[in-house]
């Protein structure tokens, strides 16, 4: 009984890591750059790191720079970092990307995605695997977010 037990709560455990992505599974959304971003076919088999942002987010703005060091850090490594914002145009999202130096995909359009990862407020980070399986998320701005211990264990 105590093995059952034991072994039930393993597994209830190892369960809990992970978490399918939201209903609809991947999503295209489109891309400053002119293109559509294809998770399915963009990110196939990456792990993927999707900030959610605003242009008008003052935290959000503080968070670019964790982000575009996350970028150069592990984007080499294999790992797609995207930013998702909820405007309907590229215009706002495209200016915040130039003015801030971000260097990762820019997606507009982005609130059906937003509603998808359950996000309540912005930024809104997610790690997704090579599975595209949740594995962590953080809500808001923090200057000591732990992004590369969780990036190192998908990577």
């Amino acid at each position: 009984m105590k093995k059952i037990l034991l072994l039930s709560i393993l597994a209830l455990s190892l369960g809990a890591c992970t978490s399918p992505m939201p209903a609809g599974g991947g999503f295209k959304l489109p891309n400053i750059n002119g293109t559509t971003f294809d998770s399915a076919v963009d990110a196939k088999n990456q792990p993927v790191f999707i900030a959610f942002m605003a242009t008008y987010c003052g935290y959000c703005k503080m968070s670019v720079p964790q982000v575009v060091e996350v970028q150069k850090t592990y984007g080499p490594k294999g790992l797609k970092v995207i930013g998702i914002f909820a405007n309907d145009t590229k215009d706002e999202p495209a200016e915040y990307a130039k003015t801030y130096g971000v260097t990762y995909d820019v997606l507009y359009n982005g609130s059906d995605v937003a509603q998808q990862f359950d996000v309540n407020g912005v930024p809104h980070f997610v790690l997704l695997d090579k599975n595209h399986n949740i594995v962590k998320t953080w809500s808001g701005y923090s200057p000591v977010h732990n992004f590369a211990a969780e990036i190192n264990k998908v990577l």
